[in-house]
């Protein structure tokens, strides 16, 4: 056999060679995606559960004082979570200044999660924090006294002497944010510091003028305090005026009668001011456990989701993402409620965008590799062109094997056929290198071995020709 067809030889096992270990390399990467895949579909489908239990919800709240309003929602909350084997931690605080400096100090321990807090608060002071939404009802601004039905006018509370709650209450707060503002400082009121039920009963024995309280308007103190002592509510006729001062308050009507019909308590309408309780989260808790959370207080407060929709969002406080999405969806997702471990990894919308993205890859790969064939093909035209130039006509591969200058009274550029053979040569590579790209779906290789075949049985035919055209590279034949 001459040293240049068995060098041949050799080469070409080289590349078969390497042309498996790249296909076998190919296809053990694709078998390991696609082994991945299907164990995370084995892990979804483990995960997913039809039910709608909150068994995954397990946080702690920070409310208010044991015998607040803040308190009775969430153990109220913390029930409903219970029949549906969720676990809320209803955590007493001192008001909701307590909780906003709690919730932060939380914030590396994430051992309390969430907050409920009073409207009202400069946000900028606590970073970090965000909003999860408005529950319950509005609360009402109420100052309880003896003789409060003479209070009509701001100027009416001159000096006096009002209780405005614990010390760093949320309604003790208001109260130092509203008395002590450059608009009442001038009446000079005196805000002492007691217990909700202590400076109600001091405002019914008389030894306070008035008892400030930030409630619903409807709590049992405020009915025991009105029917029971006999105090009365102020209703001052700067309401509005005060509203309009304060953004994050507005105003409603204590209707006459509304404690007691028969005895008509309070006797006459009371206009009130009025603002939101909010739930603060300070960035601890999982998507799975705020959406839980809220799908909890949706139930109990049928109009949360409508509310929160509308509402505006307080200065410097940001609105959780989970949140938006729960409210922009009006509810919890089918993901949320029945694979919420999934969730947790990322939210549904970015799913979605994640398998559009592997969507579009792959139909971009698939425009590639059509792109990239096509080119091929047309390369390998542009070659068959070239060699028509060369002979002169159009030959098949069995008649370059036996092409014969003299006979046919034509020479041949040996200069121009080795060319034409080193071309063949980087369009085969270039065919072969492609067929095994990324770009190449899985089962569209046969294009690429198409044109592999022709290029090769061309190539064949022109090394042939080239080694009888130059018999002096036969050696040892």
């Amino acid at each position: 056999m001459p040293k240049r067809t068995a060098k041949r030889l050799e080469k070409t096992a080289d590349l078969v060679s390497r042309h498996k270990m790249m296909l076998w390399g190919r296809f053990a990467l694709r078998a390991s995606v696609l082994a991945i895949a299907i164990a995370l579909g084995a892990l979804f489908f483990r995960g997913l559960d039809l039910s709608t239990d909150l068994s995954y919800l397990d946080v702690a709240i920070l409310s208010g004082s044991t015998e607040g309003q803040y308190h009775a929602a969430i153990k109220q909350l913390a029930g409903a979570a219970t029949q549906t084997e969720g676990r809320i931690q209803n955590v007493a605080s001192n008001g909701s200044l307590n909780n906003l400096q709690r919730l932060v100090a939380a914030k590396e321990s994430c051992e309390i999660q969430f907050g409920l807090v009073q409207d009202g608060f400069n946000w900028a002071d606590y970073p970090g924090l965000e909003l999860i939404g408005r529950v319950g009802r509005t609360e009402a601004l109420m100052l309880l006294g003896r003789n409060a039905d003479t209070i009509r006018k701001l100027k009416d509370m001159q000096d006096m002497r009002i209780s405005v709650g614990p010390e760093h209450s949320g309604a003790a707060f208001l109260a130092e944010r509203l008395f002590r503002g450059k608009d009442l400082a001038s009446l000079n009121i005196t805000l002492e510091h007691y217990p909700l039920k202590r400076q109600a009963e001091l405002a019914a024995t008389g030894k306070l003028d008035l008892a400030f309280f930030v409630i619903e308007e409807d709590a049992e103190l405020i009915q025991t305090a009105v029917r029971e002592k006999g105090l009365q509510i102020v209703g001052l006729e700067q309401t509005k005026a005060l509203a309009r001062r304060f953004p994050f308050m507005n105003y409603g009507t204590l209707v006459a009668g509304q404690y007691d019909p028969v005895k008509v308590l309070p006797a006459e309408e009371k206009p009130l001011l009025r603002l939101d309780t909010l739930l603060i989260s300070n960035g601890c808790a999982a998507h799975s456990d705020i959406i839980g959370l809220m799908s909890l207080i949706a139930r109990a407060y049928p109009k949360f989701i409508d509310r929160n929709r509308s509402a505006q969002i307080p200065n410097n406080l940001t609105l959780s993402e989970s949140a938006r999405g729960f409210f922009d969806n009006q509810g919890a997702e089918f993901a949320d409620e029945h694979i919420p471990w999934l969730v947790d990894i990322m939210p549904p919308s970015n799913w979605v965008y994640t398998i559009m993205a592997v969507s579009l890859f792959f139909n971009l790969a698939g425009f590639i590799n059509n792109h990239r064939l096509a080119l091929i093909d047309l390369t390998r035209v542009s070659l068959e062109n070239d060699m028509y130039l060369m002979f002169g006509q159009r030959v098949s591969n069995d008649e370059i094997r036996h092409f014969n200058p003299q006979k046919v009274g034509r020479s041949l550029d040996l200069n121009k056929l080795d060319s034409l053979i080193a071309s063949y040569n980087r369009h085969l590579e270039k065919c072969r290198r492609q067929s095994l790209s990324v770009f190449s779906p899985l089962g569209e290789e046969m294009g690429y071995r198409d044109q592999e075949i022709i290029m090769n049985a061309t190539l064949d035919a022109l090394r042939d020709l080239r080694e009888r055209l130059t018999p002096e590279s036969k050696v040892g034949e």
